[in-house]
C-alpha cells in the first residue's frame, strides 16, 4: 500500500510540472499576442481623427480593433492574475522540488516494501518449517502413543489371565473347605447370636455411660479450674487490699484532720474571735451594745460523754437577756445581723489575704424595713467603709427609705439609667 502511495504522489507530481510547463508556454504565446495587437492598435488609432477620444460609432467601424484591445484586457489581467515570468519559473522550480521530493520518498517506500517483502518471505519459510516439524512431532507421538497402547494392552491380558487363575483356584479350596466343615448347629448359632447381641447392647450401654462420665468429669475438671482461678485471684486480691485499706486509714486520717474536727476546727477557732469582733463593732454602730455575735466550735456530745467538734453562731441580746441561734429576731432584726455578719467574713479574709477593698457590691438583702431598721443598715454600712477602708459600697436596693439615705443614687427605669445625688 505504501508502495502504491508514492507512485501516486510520484506520478501526479509529474503531471502538475507538465501542466505548469504547458501553462508557462500557453502565457508566454499570450503575452506575445498581446504586444502584437497593442503595436497594431496603435498604429490603427494614428490615423483616426481625435485620437484616443473613440465614440461609440468608431467602435462601430473598428470591429477588429476593438476585439485587439479585449485581447490585450484579458492577456493582461491574466498576467497580472498569475504574475510575471519569474514567479512562473519560481513555480516549475517548487514543483520541480516536489517532484525530486515524491521520487525519493518513492524510492525511500520502494526499499521498505522490499525490506518487508523479505521479511515477509523469511516468516512464510520459517512458518512452512514449523508446519513441517509439528506434522513430524505429531507423526511420532502417534508411532509412540500406539506402542505404548499395544505395551499396556499386553499386560492388562497378561493381568487378566492371572486373575482368572487365581479365581479358579479360589473357587476350589472355597468348595473343598466347604466339604470339609461338619454339619453345624443352628439353634446353638442363634443362642450364641442372641447372646452376641446382648453384650453388643451392653457393650454400647457401658460406652454412652463411659462418655456421660467423661463428659461430667471434663466439666468438674472446668469448674474446678475454674475455681481455683478465682481462688488465686482472691487471694491476689486479699494481698492486694492490705496496703489500700493502710492508705484508706491513711486518707481516712487526713480527711478527718481536714475536715470540721480538724484544720475547719482550728481554722474557725482561730477566725471566729476576729470575725465576731469584726461582726459586733458594725452591730455596736447599728444598735449600740444591744447585740453580740459569738462562735462556739464545740458542744457537748448527745450521751453526755466527752465534746465534738461544731460550729454554731449564738446571737447575744443584752436588751432582752437571752441567747440563742436568732430565731427570736424580728425580721429587720435578723436582715442586719446577718448583713453584718457576712460583711465581718468578707473583711476578714480580705484582710488575711492582705488585700485593699476599694469597692464592694452588695445586692439586696435588706428586704422590707421599717424606717428605724433602714436607718440603723444604713449606719452599719458606713462604719464597714470606716473600718474596712473602704472607698465606696454599692448596693442594690427597692425601699423607698433606704435608696433616699444613700449619698449617690443610680436609677435604672425603662432602660435608662439616672445619677443623681
Amino acid at each position: 500500500l505504501e508502495e502504491a502511495a508514492a507512485a501516486e504522489a510520484f506520478r501526479a507530481a509529474q503531471q502538475a510540472e507538465a501542466e505548469a510547463i504547458r501553462a508557462m508556454a500557453k502565457l508566454q504565446e499570450d503575452l506575445q499576442r498581446a504586444r502584437d495587437g497593442c503595436a497594431r492598435a496603435e498604429a490603427a488609432c494614428a490615423g483616426v481623427p481625435c485620437a484616443g477620444m473613440l465614440s461609440d460609432e468608431r467602435r462601430a467601424t473598428c470591429p477588429a480593433l476593438l476585439g485587439h484591445f479585449e485581447t490585450v484586457r484579458r492577456t493582461q489581467a491574466e498576467i497580472e492574475r498569475l504574475g510575471d515570468g519569474a514567479s512562473l519559473e519560481r513555480a516549475c522550480a517548487s514543483a520541480r522540488d516536489l517532484l525530486a521530493e515524491a521520487g525519493r520518498e518513492h524510492d525511500a517506500a520502494r526499499a521498505e516494501a522490499a525490506a518487508k517483502r523479505a521479511a515477509a518471505d523469511d516468516l512464510r519459510r520459517r512458518w512452512k518449517a514449523a508446519h513441517a516439524a509439528l506434522a513430524d512431532l505429531r507423526s511420532r507421538d502417534r508411532s509412540e502413543a500406539l506402542v505404548r497402547a499395544e505395551a499396556a494392552a499386553a499386560s492388562a491380558r497378561t493381568m487378566l489371565s492371572s486373575l482368572q487363575e487365581q479365581m479358579t483356584a479360589a473357587r476350589e479350596e472355597a468348595d473343598r473347605l466347604r466339604a470339609a466343615v461338619p454339619a453345624v448347629d443352628m439353634a446353638a448359632v442363634g443362642a450364641a447370636e442372641a447372646a452376641v447381641a446382648s453384650a453388643s447392647e451392653a457393650a454400647s450401654a457401658a460406652d454412652a455411660a463411659a462418655s456421660a462420665a467423661s463428659r461430667q468429669v471434663a466439666v468438674l475438671e472446668t469448674q474446678l479450674d475454674a475455681a481455683r482461678a478465682a481462688q488465686e485471684k482472691a487471694e491476689q486480691l486479699v494481698a492486694s487490699v492490705a496496703p489500700l485499706e493502710r492508705d484508706l486509714a491513711d486518707w481516712r486520717f487526713l480527711a478527718r484532720g481536714l475536715g470540721r474536727e480538724g484544720v475547719q476546727a482550728l481554722e474557725l477557732d482561730a477566725a471566729g474571735p476576729r470575725v465576731s469582733a469584726l461582726a459586733n463593732e458594725l452591730l455596736a454602730e447599728a444598735y449600740g451594745p444591744r447585740f453580740r455575735l459569738r462562735f462556739e466550735t464545740q458542744a457537748a456530745k448527745a450521751d453526755g460523754k466527752g465534746v465534738k467538734e461544731t460550729f454554731d453562731i449564738v446571737v447575744c441580746d443584752n436588751e432582752r437577756g437571752r441567747e440563742g441561734n436568732g430565731e427570736d429576731l424580728s425580721g429587720g432584726e435578723k436582715v442586719i445581723v446577718g448583713e453584718a455578719l457576712g460583711l465581718a467574713v468578707g473583711l476578714f479574709h480580705a484582710q488575711a489575704a492582705g488585700v485593699a477593698l476599694g469597692t464592694v457590691i452588695r445586692d439586696e438583702t435588706v428586704g422590707a424595713l421599717d424606717p428605724e431598721n433602714a436607718e440603723r443598715y444604713l449606719a452599719m454600712l458606713r462604719a464597714f467603709l470606716r473600718v474596712g477602708r473602704v472607698h465606696q459600697l454599692l448596693f442594690v436596693a427597692h425601699s423607698p427609705q433606704i435608696v433616699e439615705m444613700a449619698d449617690v443614687r443610680v436609677r435604672v427605669h425603662d432602660g435608662r439609667i439616672e445619677v443623681g445625688g
